[in-house]
């Protein structure tokens, strides 16, 4: 499977990049974020049913994510 860039962001400051990694059935199989700023690199990668986990978060605490998704 291969990354895809699903986000960048630069600006004078900061730079941001988000990549997502989906398995054949379109499901998100994995996130990356590289956050790169004058003093600091930051990686974080996650792996699995992404997808999955992020239902289940929104089920069990929907006013967190309320207004996110356009409702």
């Amino acid at each position: 499977m291969v990354w895809m860039l699903l986000v960048r962001d630069v600006d004078d400051e900061d730079n941001t990049w988000v990549f997502l990694r989906q398995r054949k059935d379109g499901s998100i199989r994995g996130l990356l974020v590289i956050d790169l700023d004058p003093s600091e690199l930051s990686i974080v990668g996650v792996e699995g049913r992404i997808d999955d986990i992020l239902a289940e978060a929104i089920a069990n605490k929907p006013d967190e994510f309320s207004g996110l998704f356009g409702s």
